[in-house]
């Protein structure tokens, strides 16, 4: 069996999706069904930002592909957020 690269945790329950970054390298973002997207470095063992705006699991993430770290998730309270991922 071969180790994993990298490890990251933080979410509390189960991960929805997951998305990598198409501008920056070693970047990637979640969603679960712990309310919160968190977006990531896998270089570092933490999430860089946690966003816990939804009352409702989240569920479904993409990157705007026009924006640079710019991101957006949805989640069952019928809400979408659009976050500017910091550096």
């Amino acid at each position: 069996m071969l180790d994993p690269l990298f490890v990251l945790s933080g979410h509390e329950y189960a991960i929805r999706q997951i998305k990598f970054s198409p501008q920056e390298r070693g970047r990637l973002a979640s969603v679960s069904y712990d309310f919160t997207t968190r977006f990531w470095n896998w270089n570092v063992s933490h999430a860089l930002q946690v966003h816990k705006e939804h009352t409702e699991f989240v569920y479904g993430l993409d990157y705007n592909p026009l924006k640079r770290n710019q991101a957006c998730d949805c989640s069952w309270d019928s809400l979408l957020y659009i976050y500017n991922e910091e550096q």
